[in-house]
């Protein structure tokens, strides 16, 4: 079920009064995908909050949805089996708070019958809670035989998240990519590395120098990736 928060109160002389997002999500214990005491806490500072079900089209109280609790439980319970067990869906994709989640063949497979909501909510917040940049191709045509290109870059000391294929990107127009590549961007003196190199061979090389599954189709790639280290990598790949 989505919902909206709605604030009915003012503060001092009518005026509005401000959210302290620093207080509110250190006092509620804030986790992605887990059922915290964001609301309790929001109710505490404002007192008068309402939260509007678009579903049902209509505002609970505070007291209303901790009433509802177990009947939301079994709901999302429920919406989780129906997806993971859709046929017609050949990879499962989840498009979260923070970053997408291609979701692995064999948590689908416990999904489908899974008794609670636990290792979803687990896995969802060791997913969301990280720092990184969720990397995004430009496509491109080659002028010369008309390929499309997914072209990615790679930032120095950025801590990131790359697919292990090109073509697996959140590709919501079904377009069809013929060929992946990777360029690369040195922060510090802000400029691009000449040169487009092979993305399989960049994958490959990542994968054995500190890279590490994000999902079923991603790695992670930890900030520590210098321009030395960027530049050891090109000797190693033949230039496009």
């Amino acid at each position: 079920m989505a919902f909206t928060l709605v604030i009915n109160s003012k503060g001092l002389f009518g005026k509005v009064k401000n959210i302290q997002m620093a207080e509110l999500l250190k006092n509620c214990g804030l986790k992605y995908g887990s059922n915290n005491e964001l609301a309790k806490e929001i109710e505490r500072q404002f007192k008068k909050a309402s939260f509007y079900c678009t579903e049902e089209k209509r505002n609970y109280t505070m007291d209303e949805l901790e009433n509802k609790e177990e009947a939301m439980a079994a709901f999302s319970l429920e919406s989780l089996h129906r997806f993971c067990n859709d046929l017609e869906m050949k990879q499962c994709i989840l498009t979260l708070a923070l970053y997408p989640w291609f979701m692995e063949p064999e948590k689908r497979e416990y999904y489908k019958t899974c008794p609670d909501l636990n290792d979803f909510e687990e896995t969802i917040h060791e997913l969301q809670a990280g720092d990184f940049y969720y990397a995004k191709p430009s496509l491109m045509k080659n002028k010369n035989d008309g390929k499309v290109l997914a072209v990615y870059t790679l930032t120095d000391e950025c801590a990131s998240i790359f697919p292990m294929d090109a073509k697996a990107f959140l590709n919501l127009d079904g377009i069809q990519v013929d060929e992946g590549l990777i360029s690369f961007w040195i922060y510090g003196e802000q400029r691009r590395v000449e040169g487009l190199y092979p993305y399989d061979m960049f994958v490959e090389y990542m994968m054995n120098h500190g890279a590490a599954k994000f999902d079923a189709s991603h790695m992670r790639i930890p900030g520590n990736v210098t321009k030395e280290e960027i530049d050891k990598m090109i000797a190693g790949m033949g230039q496009d």
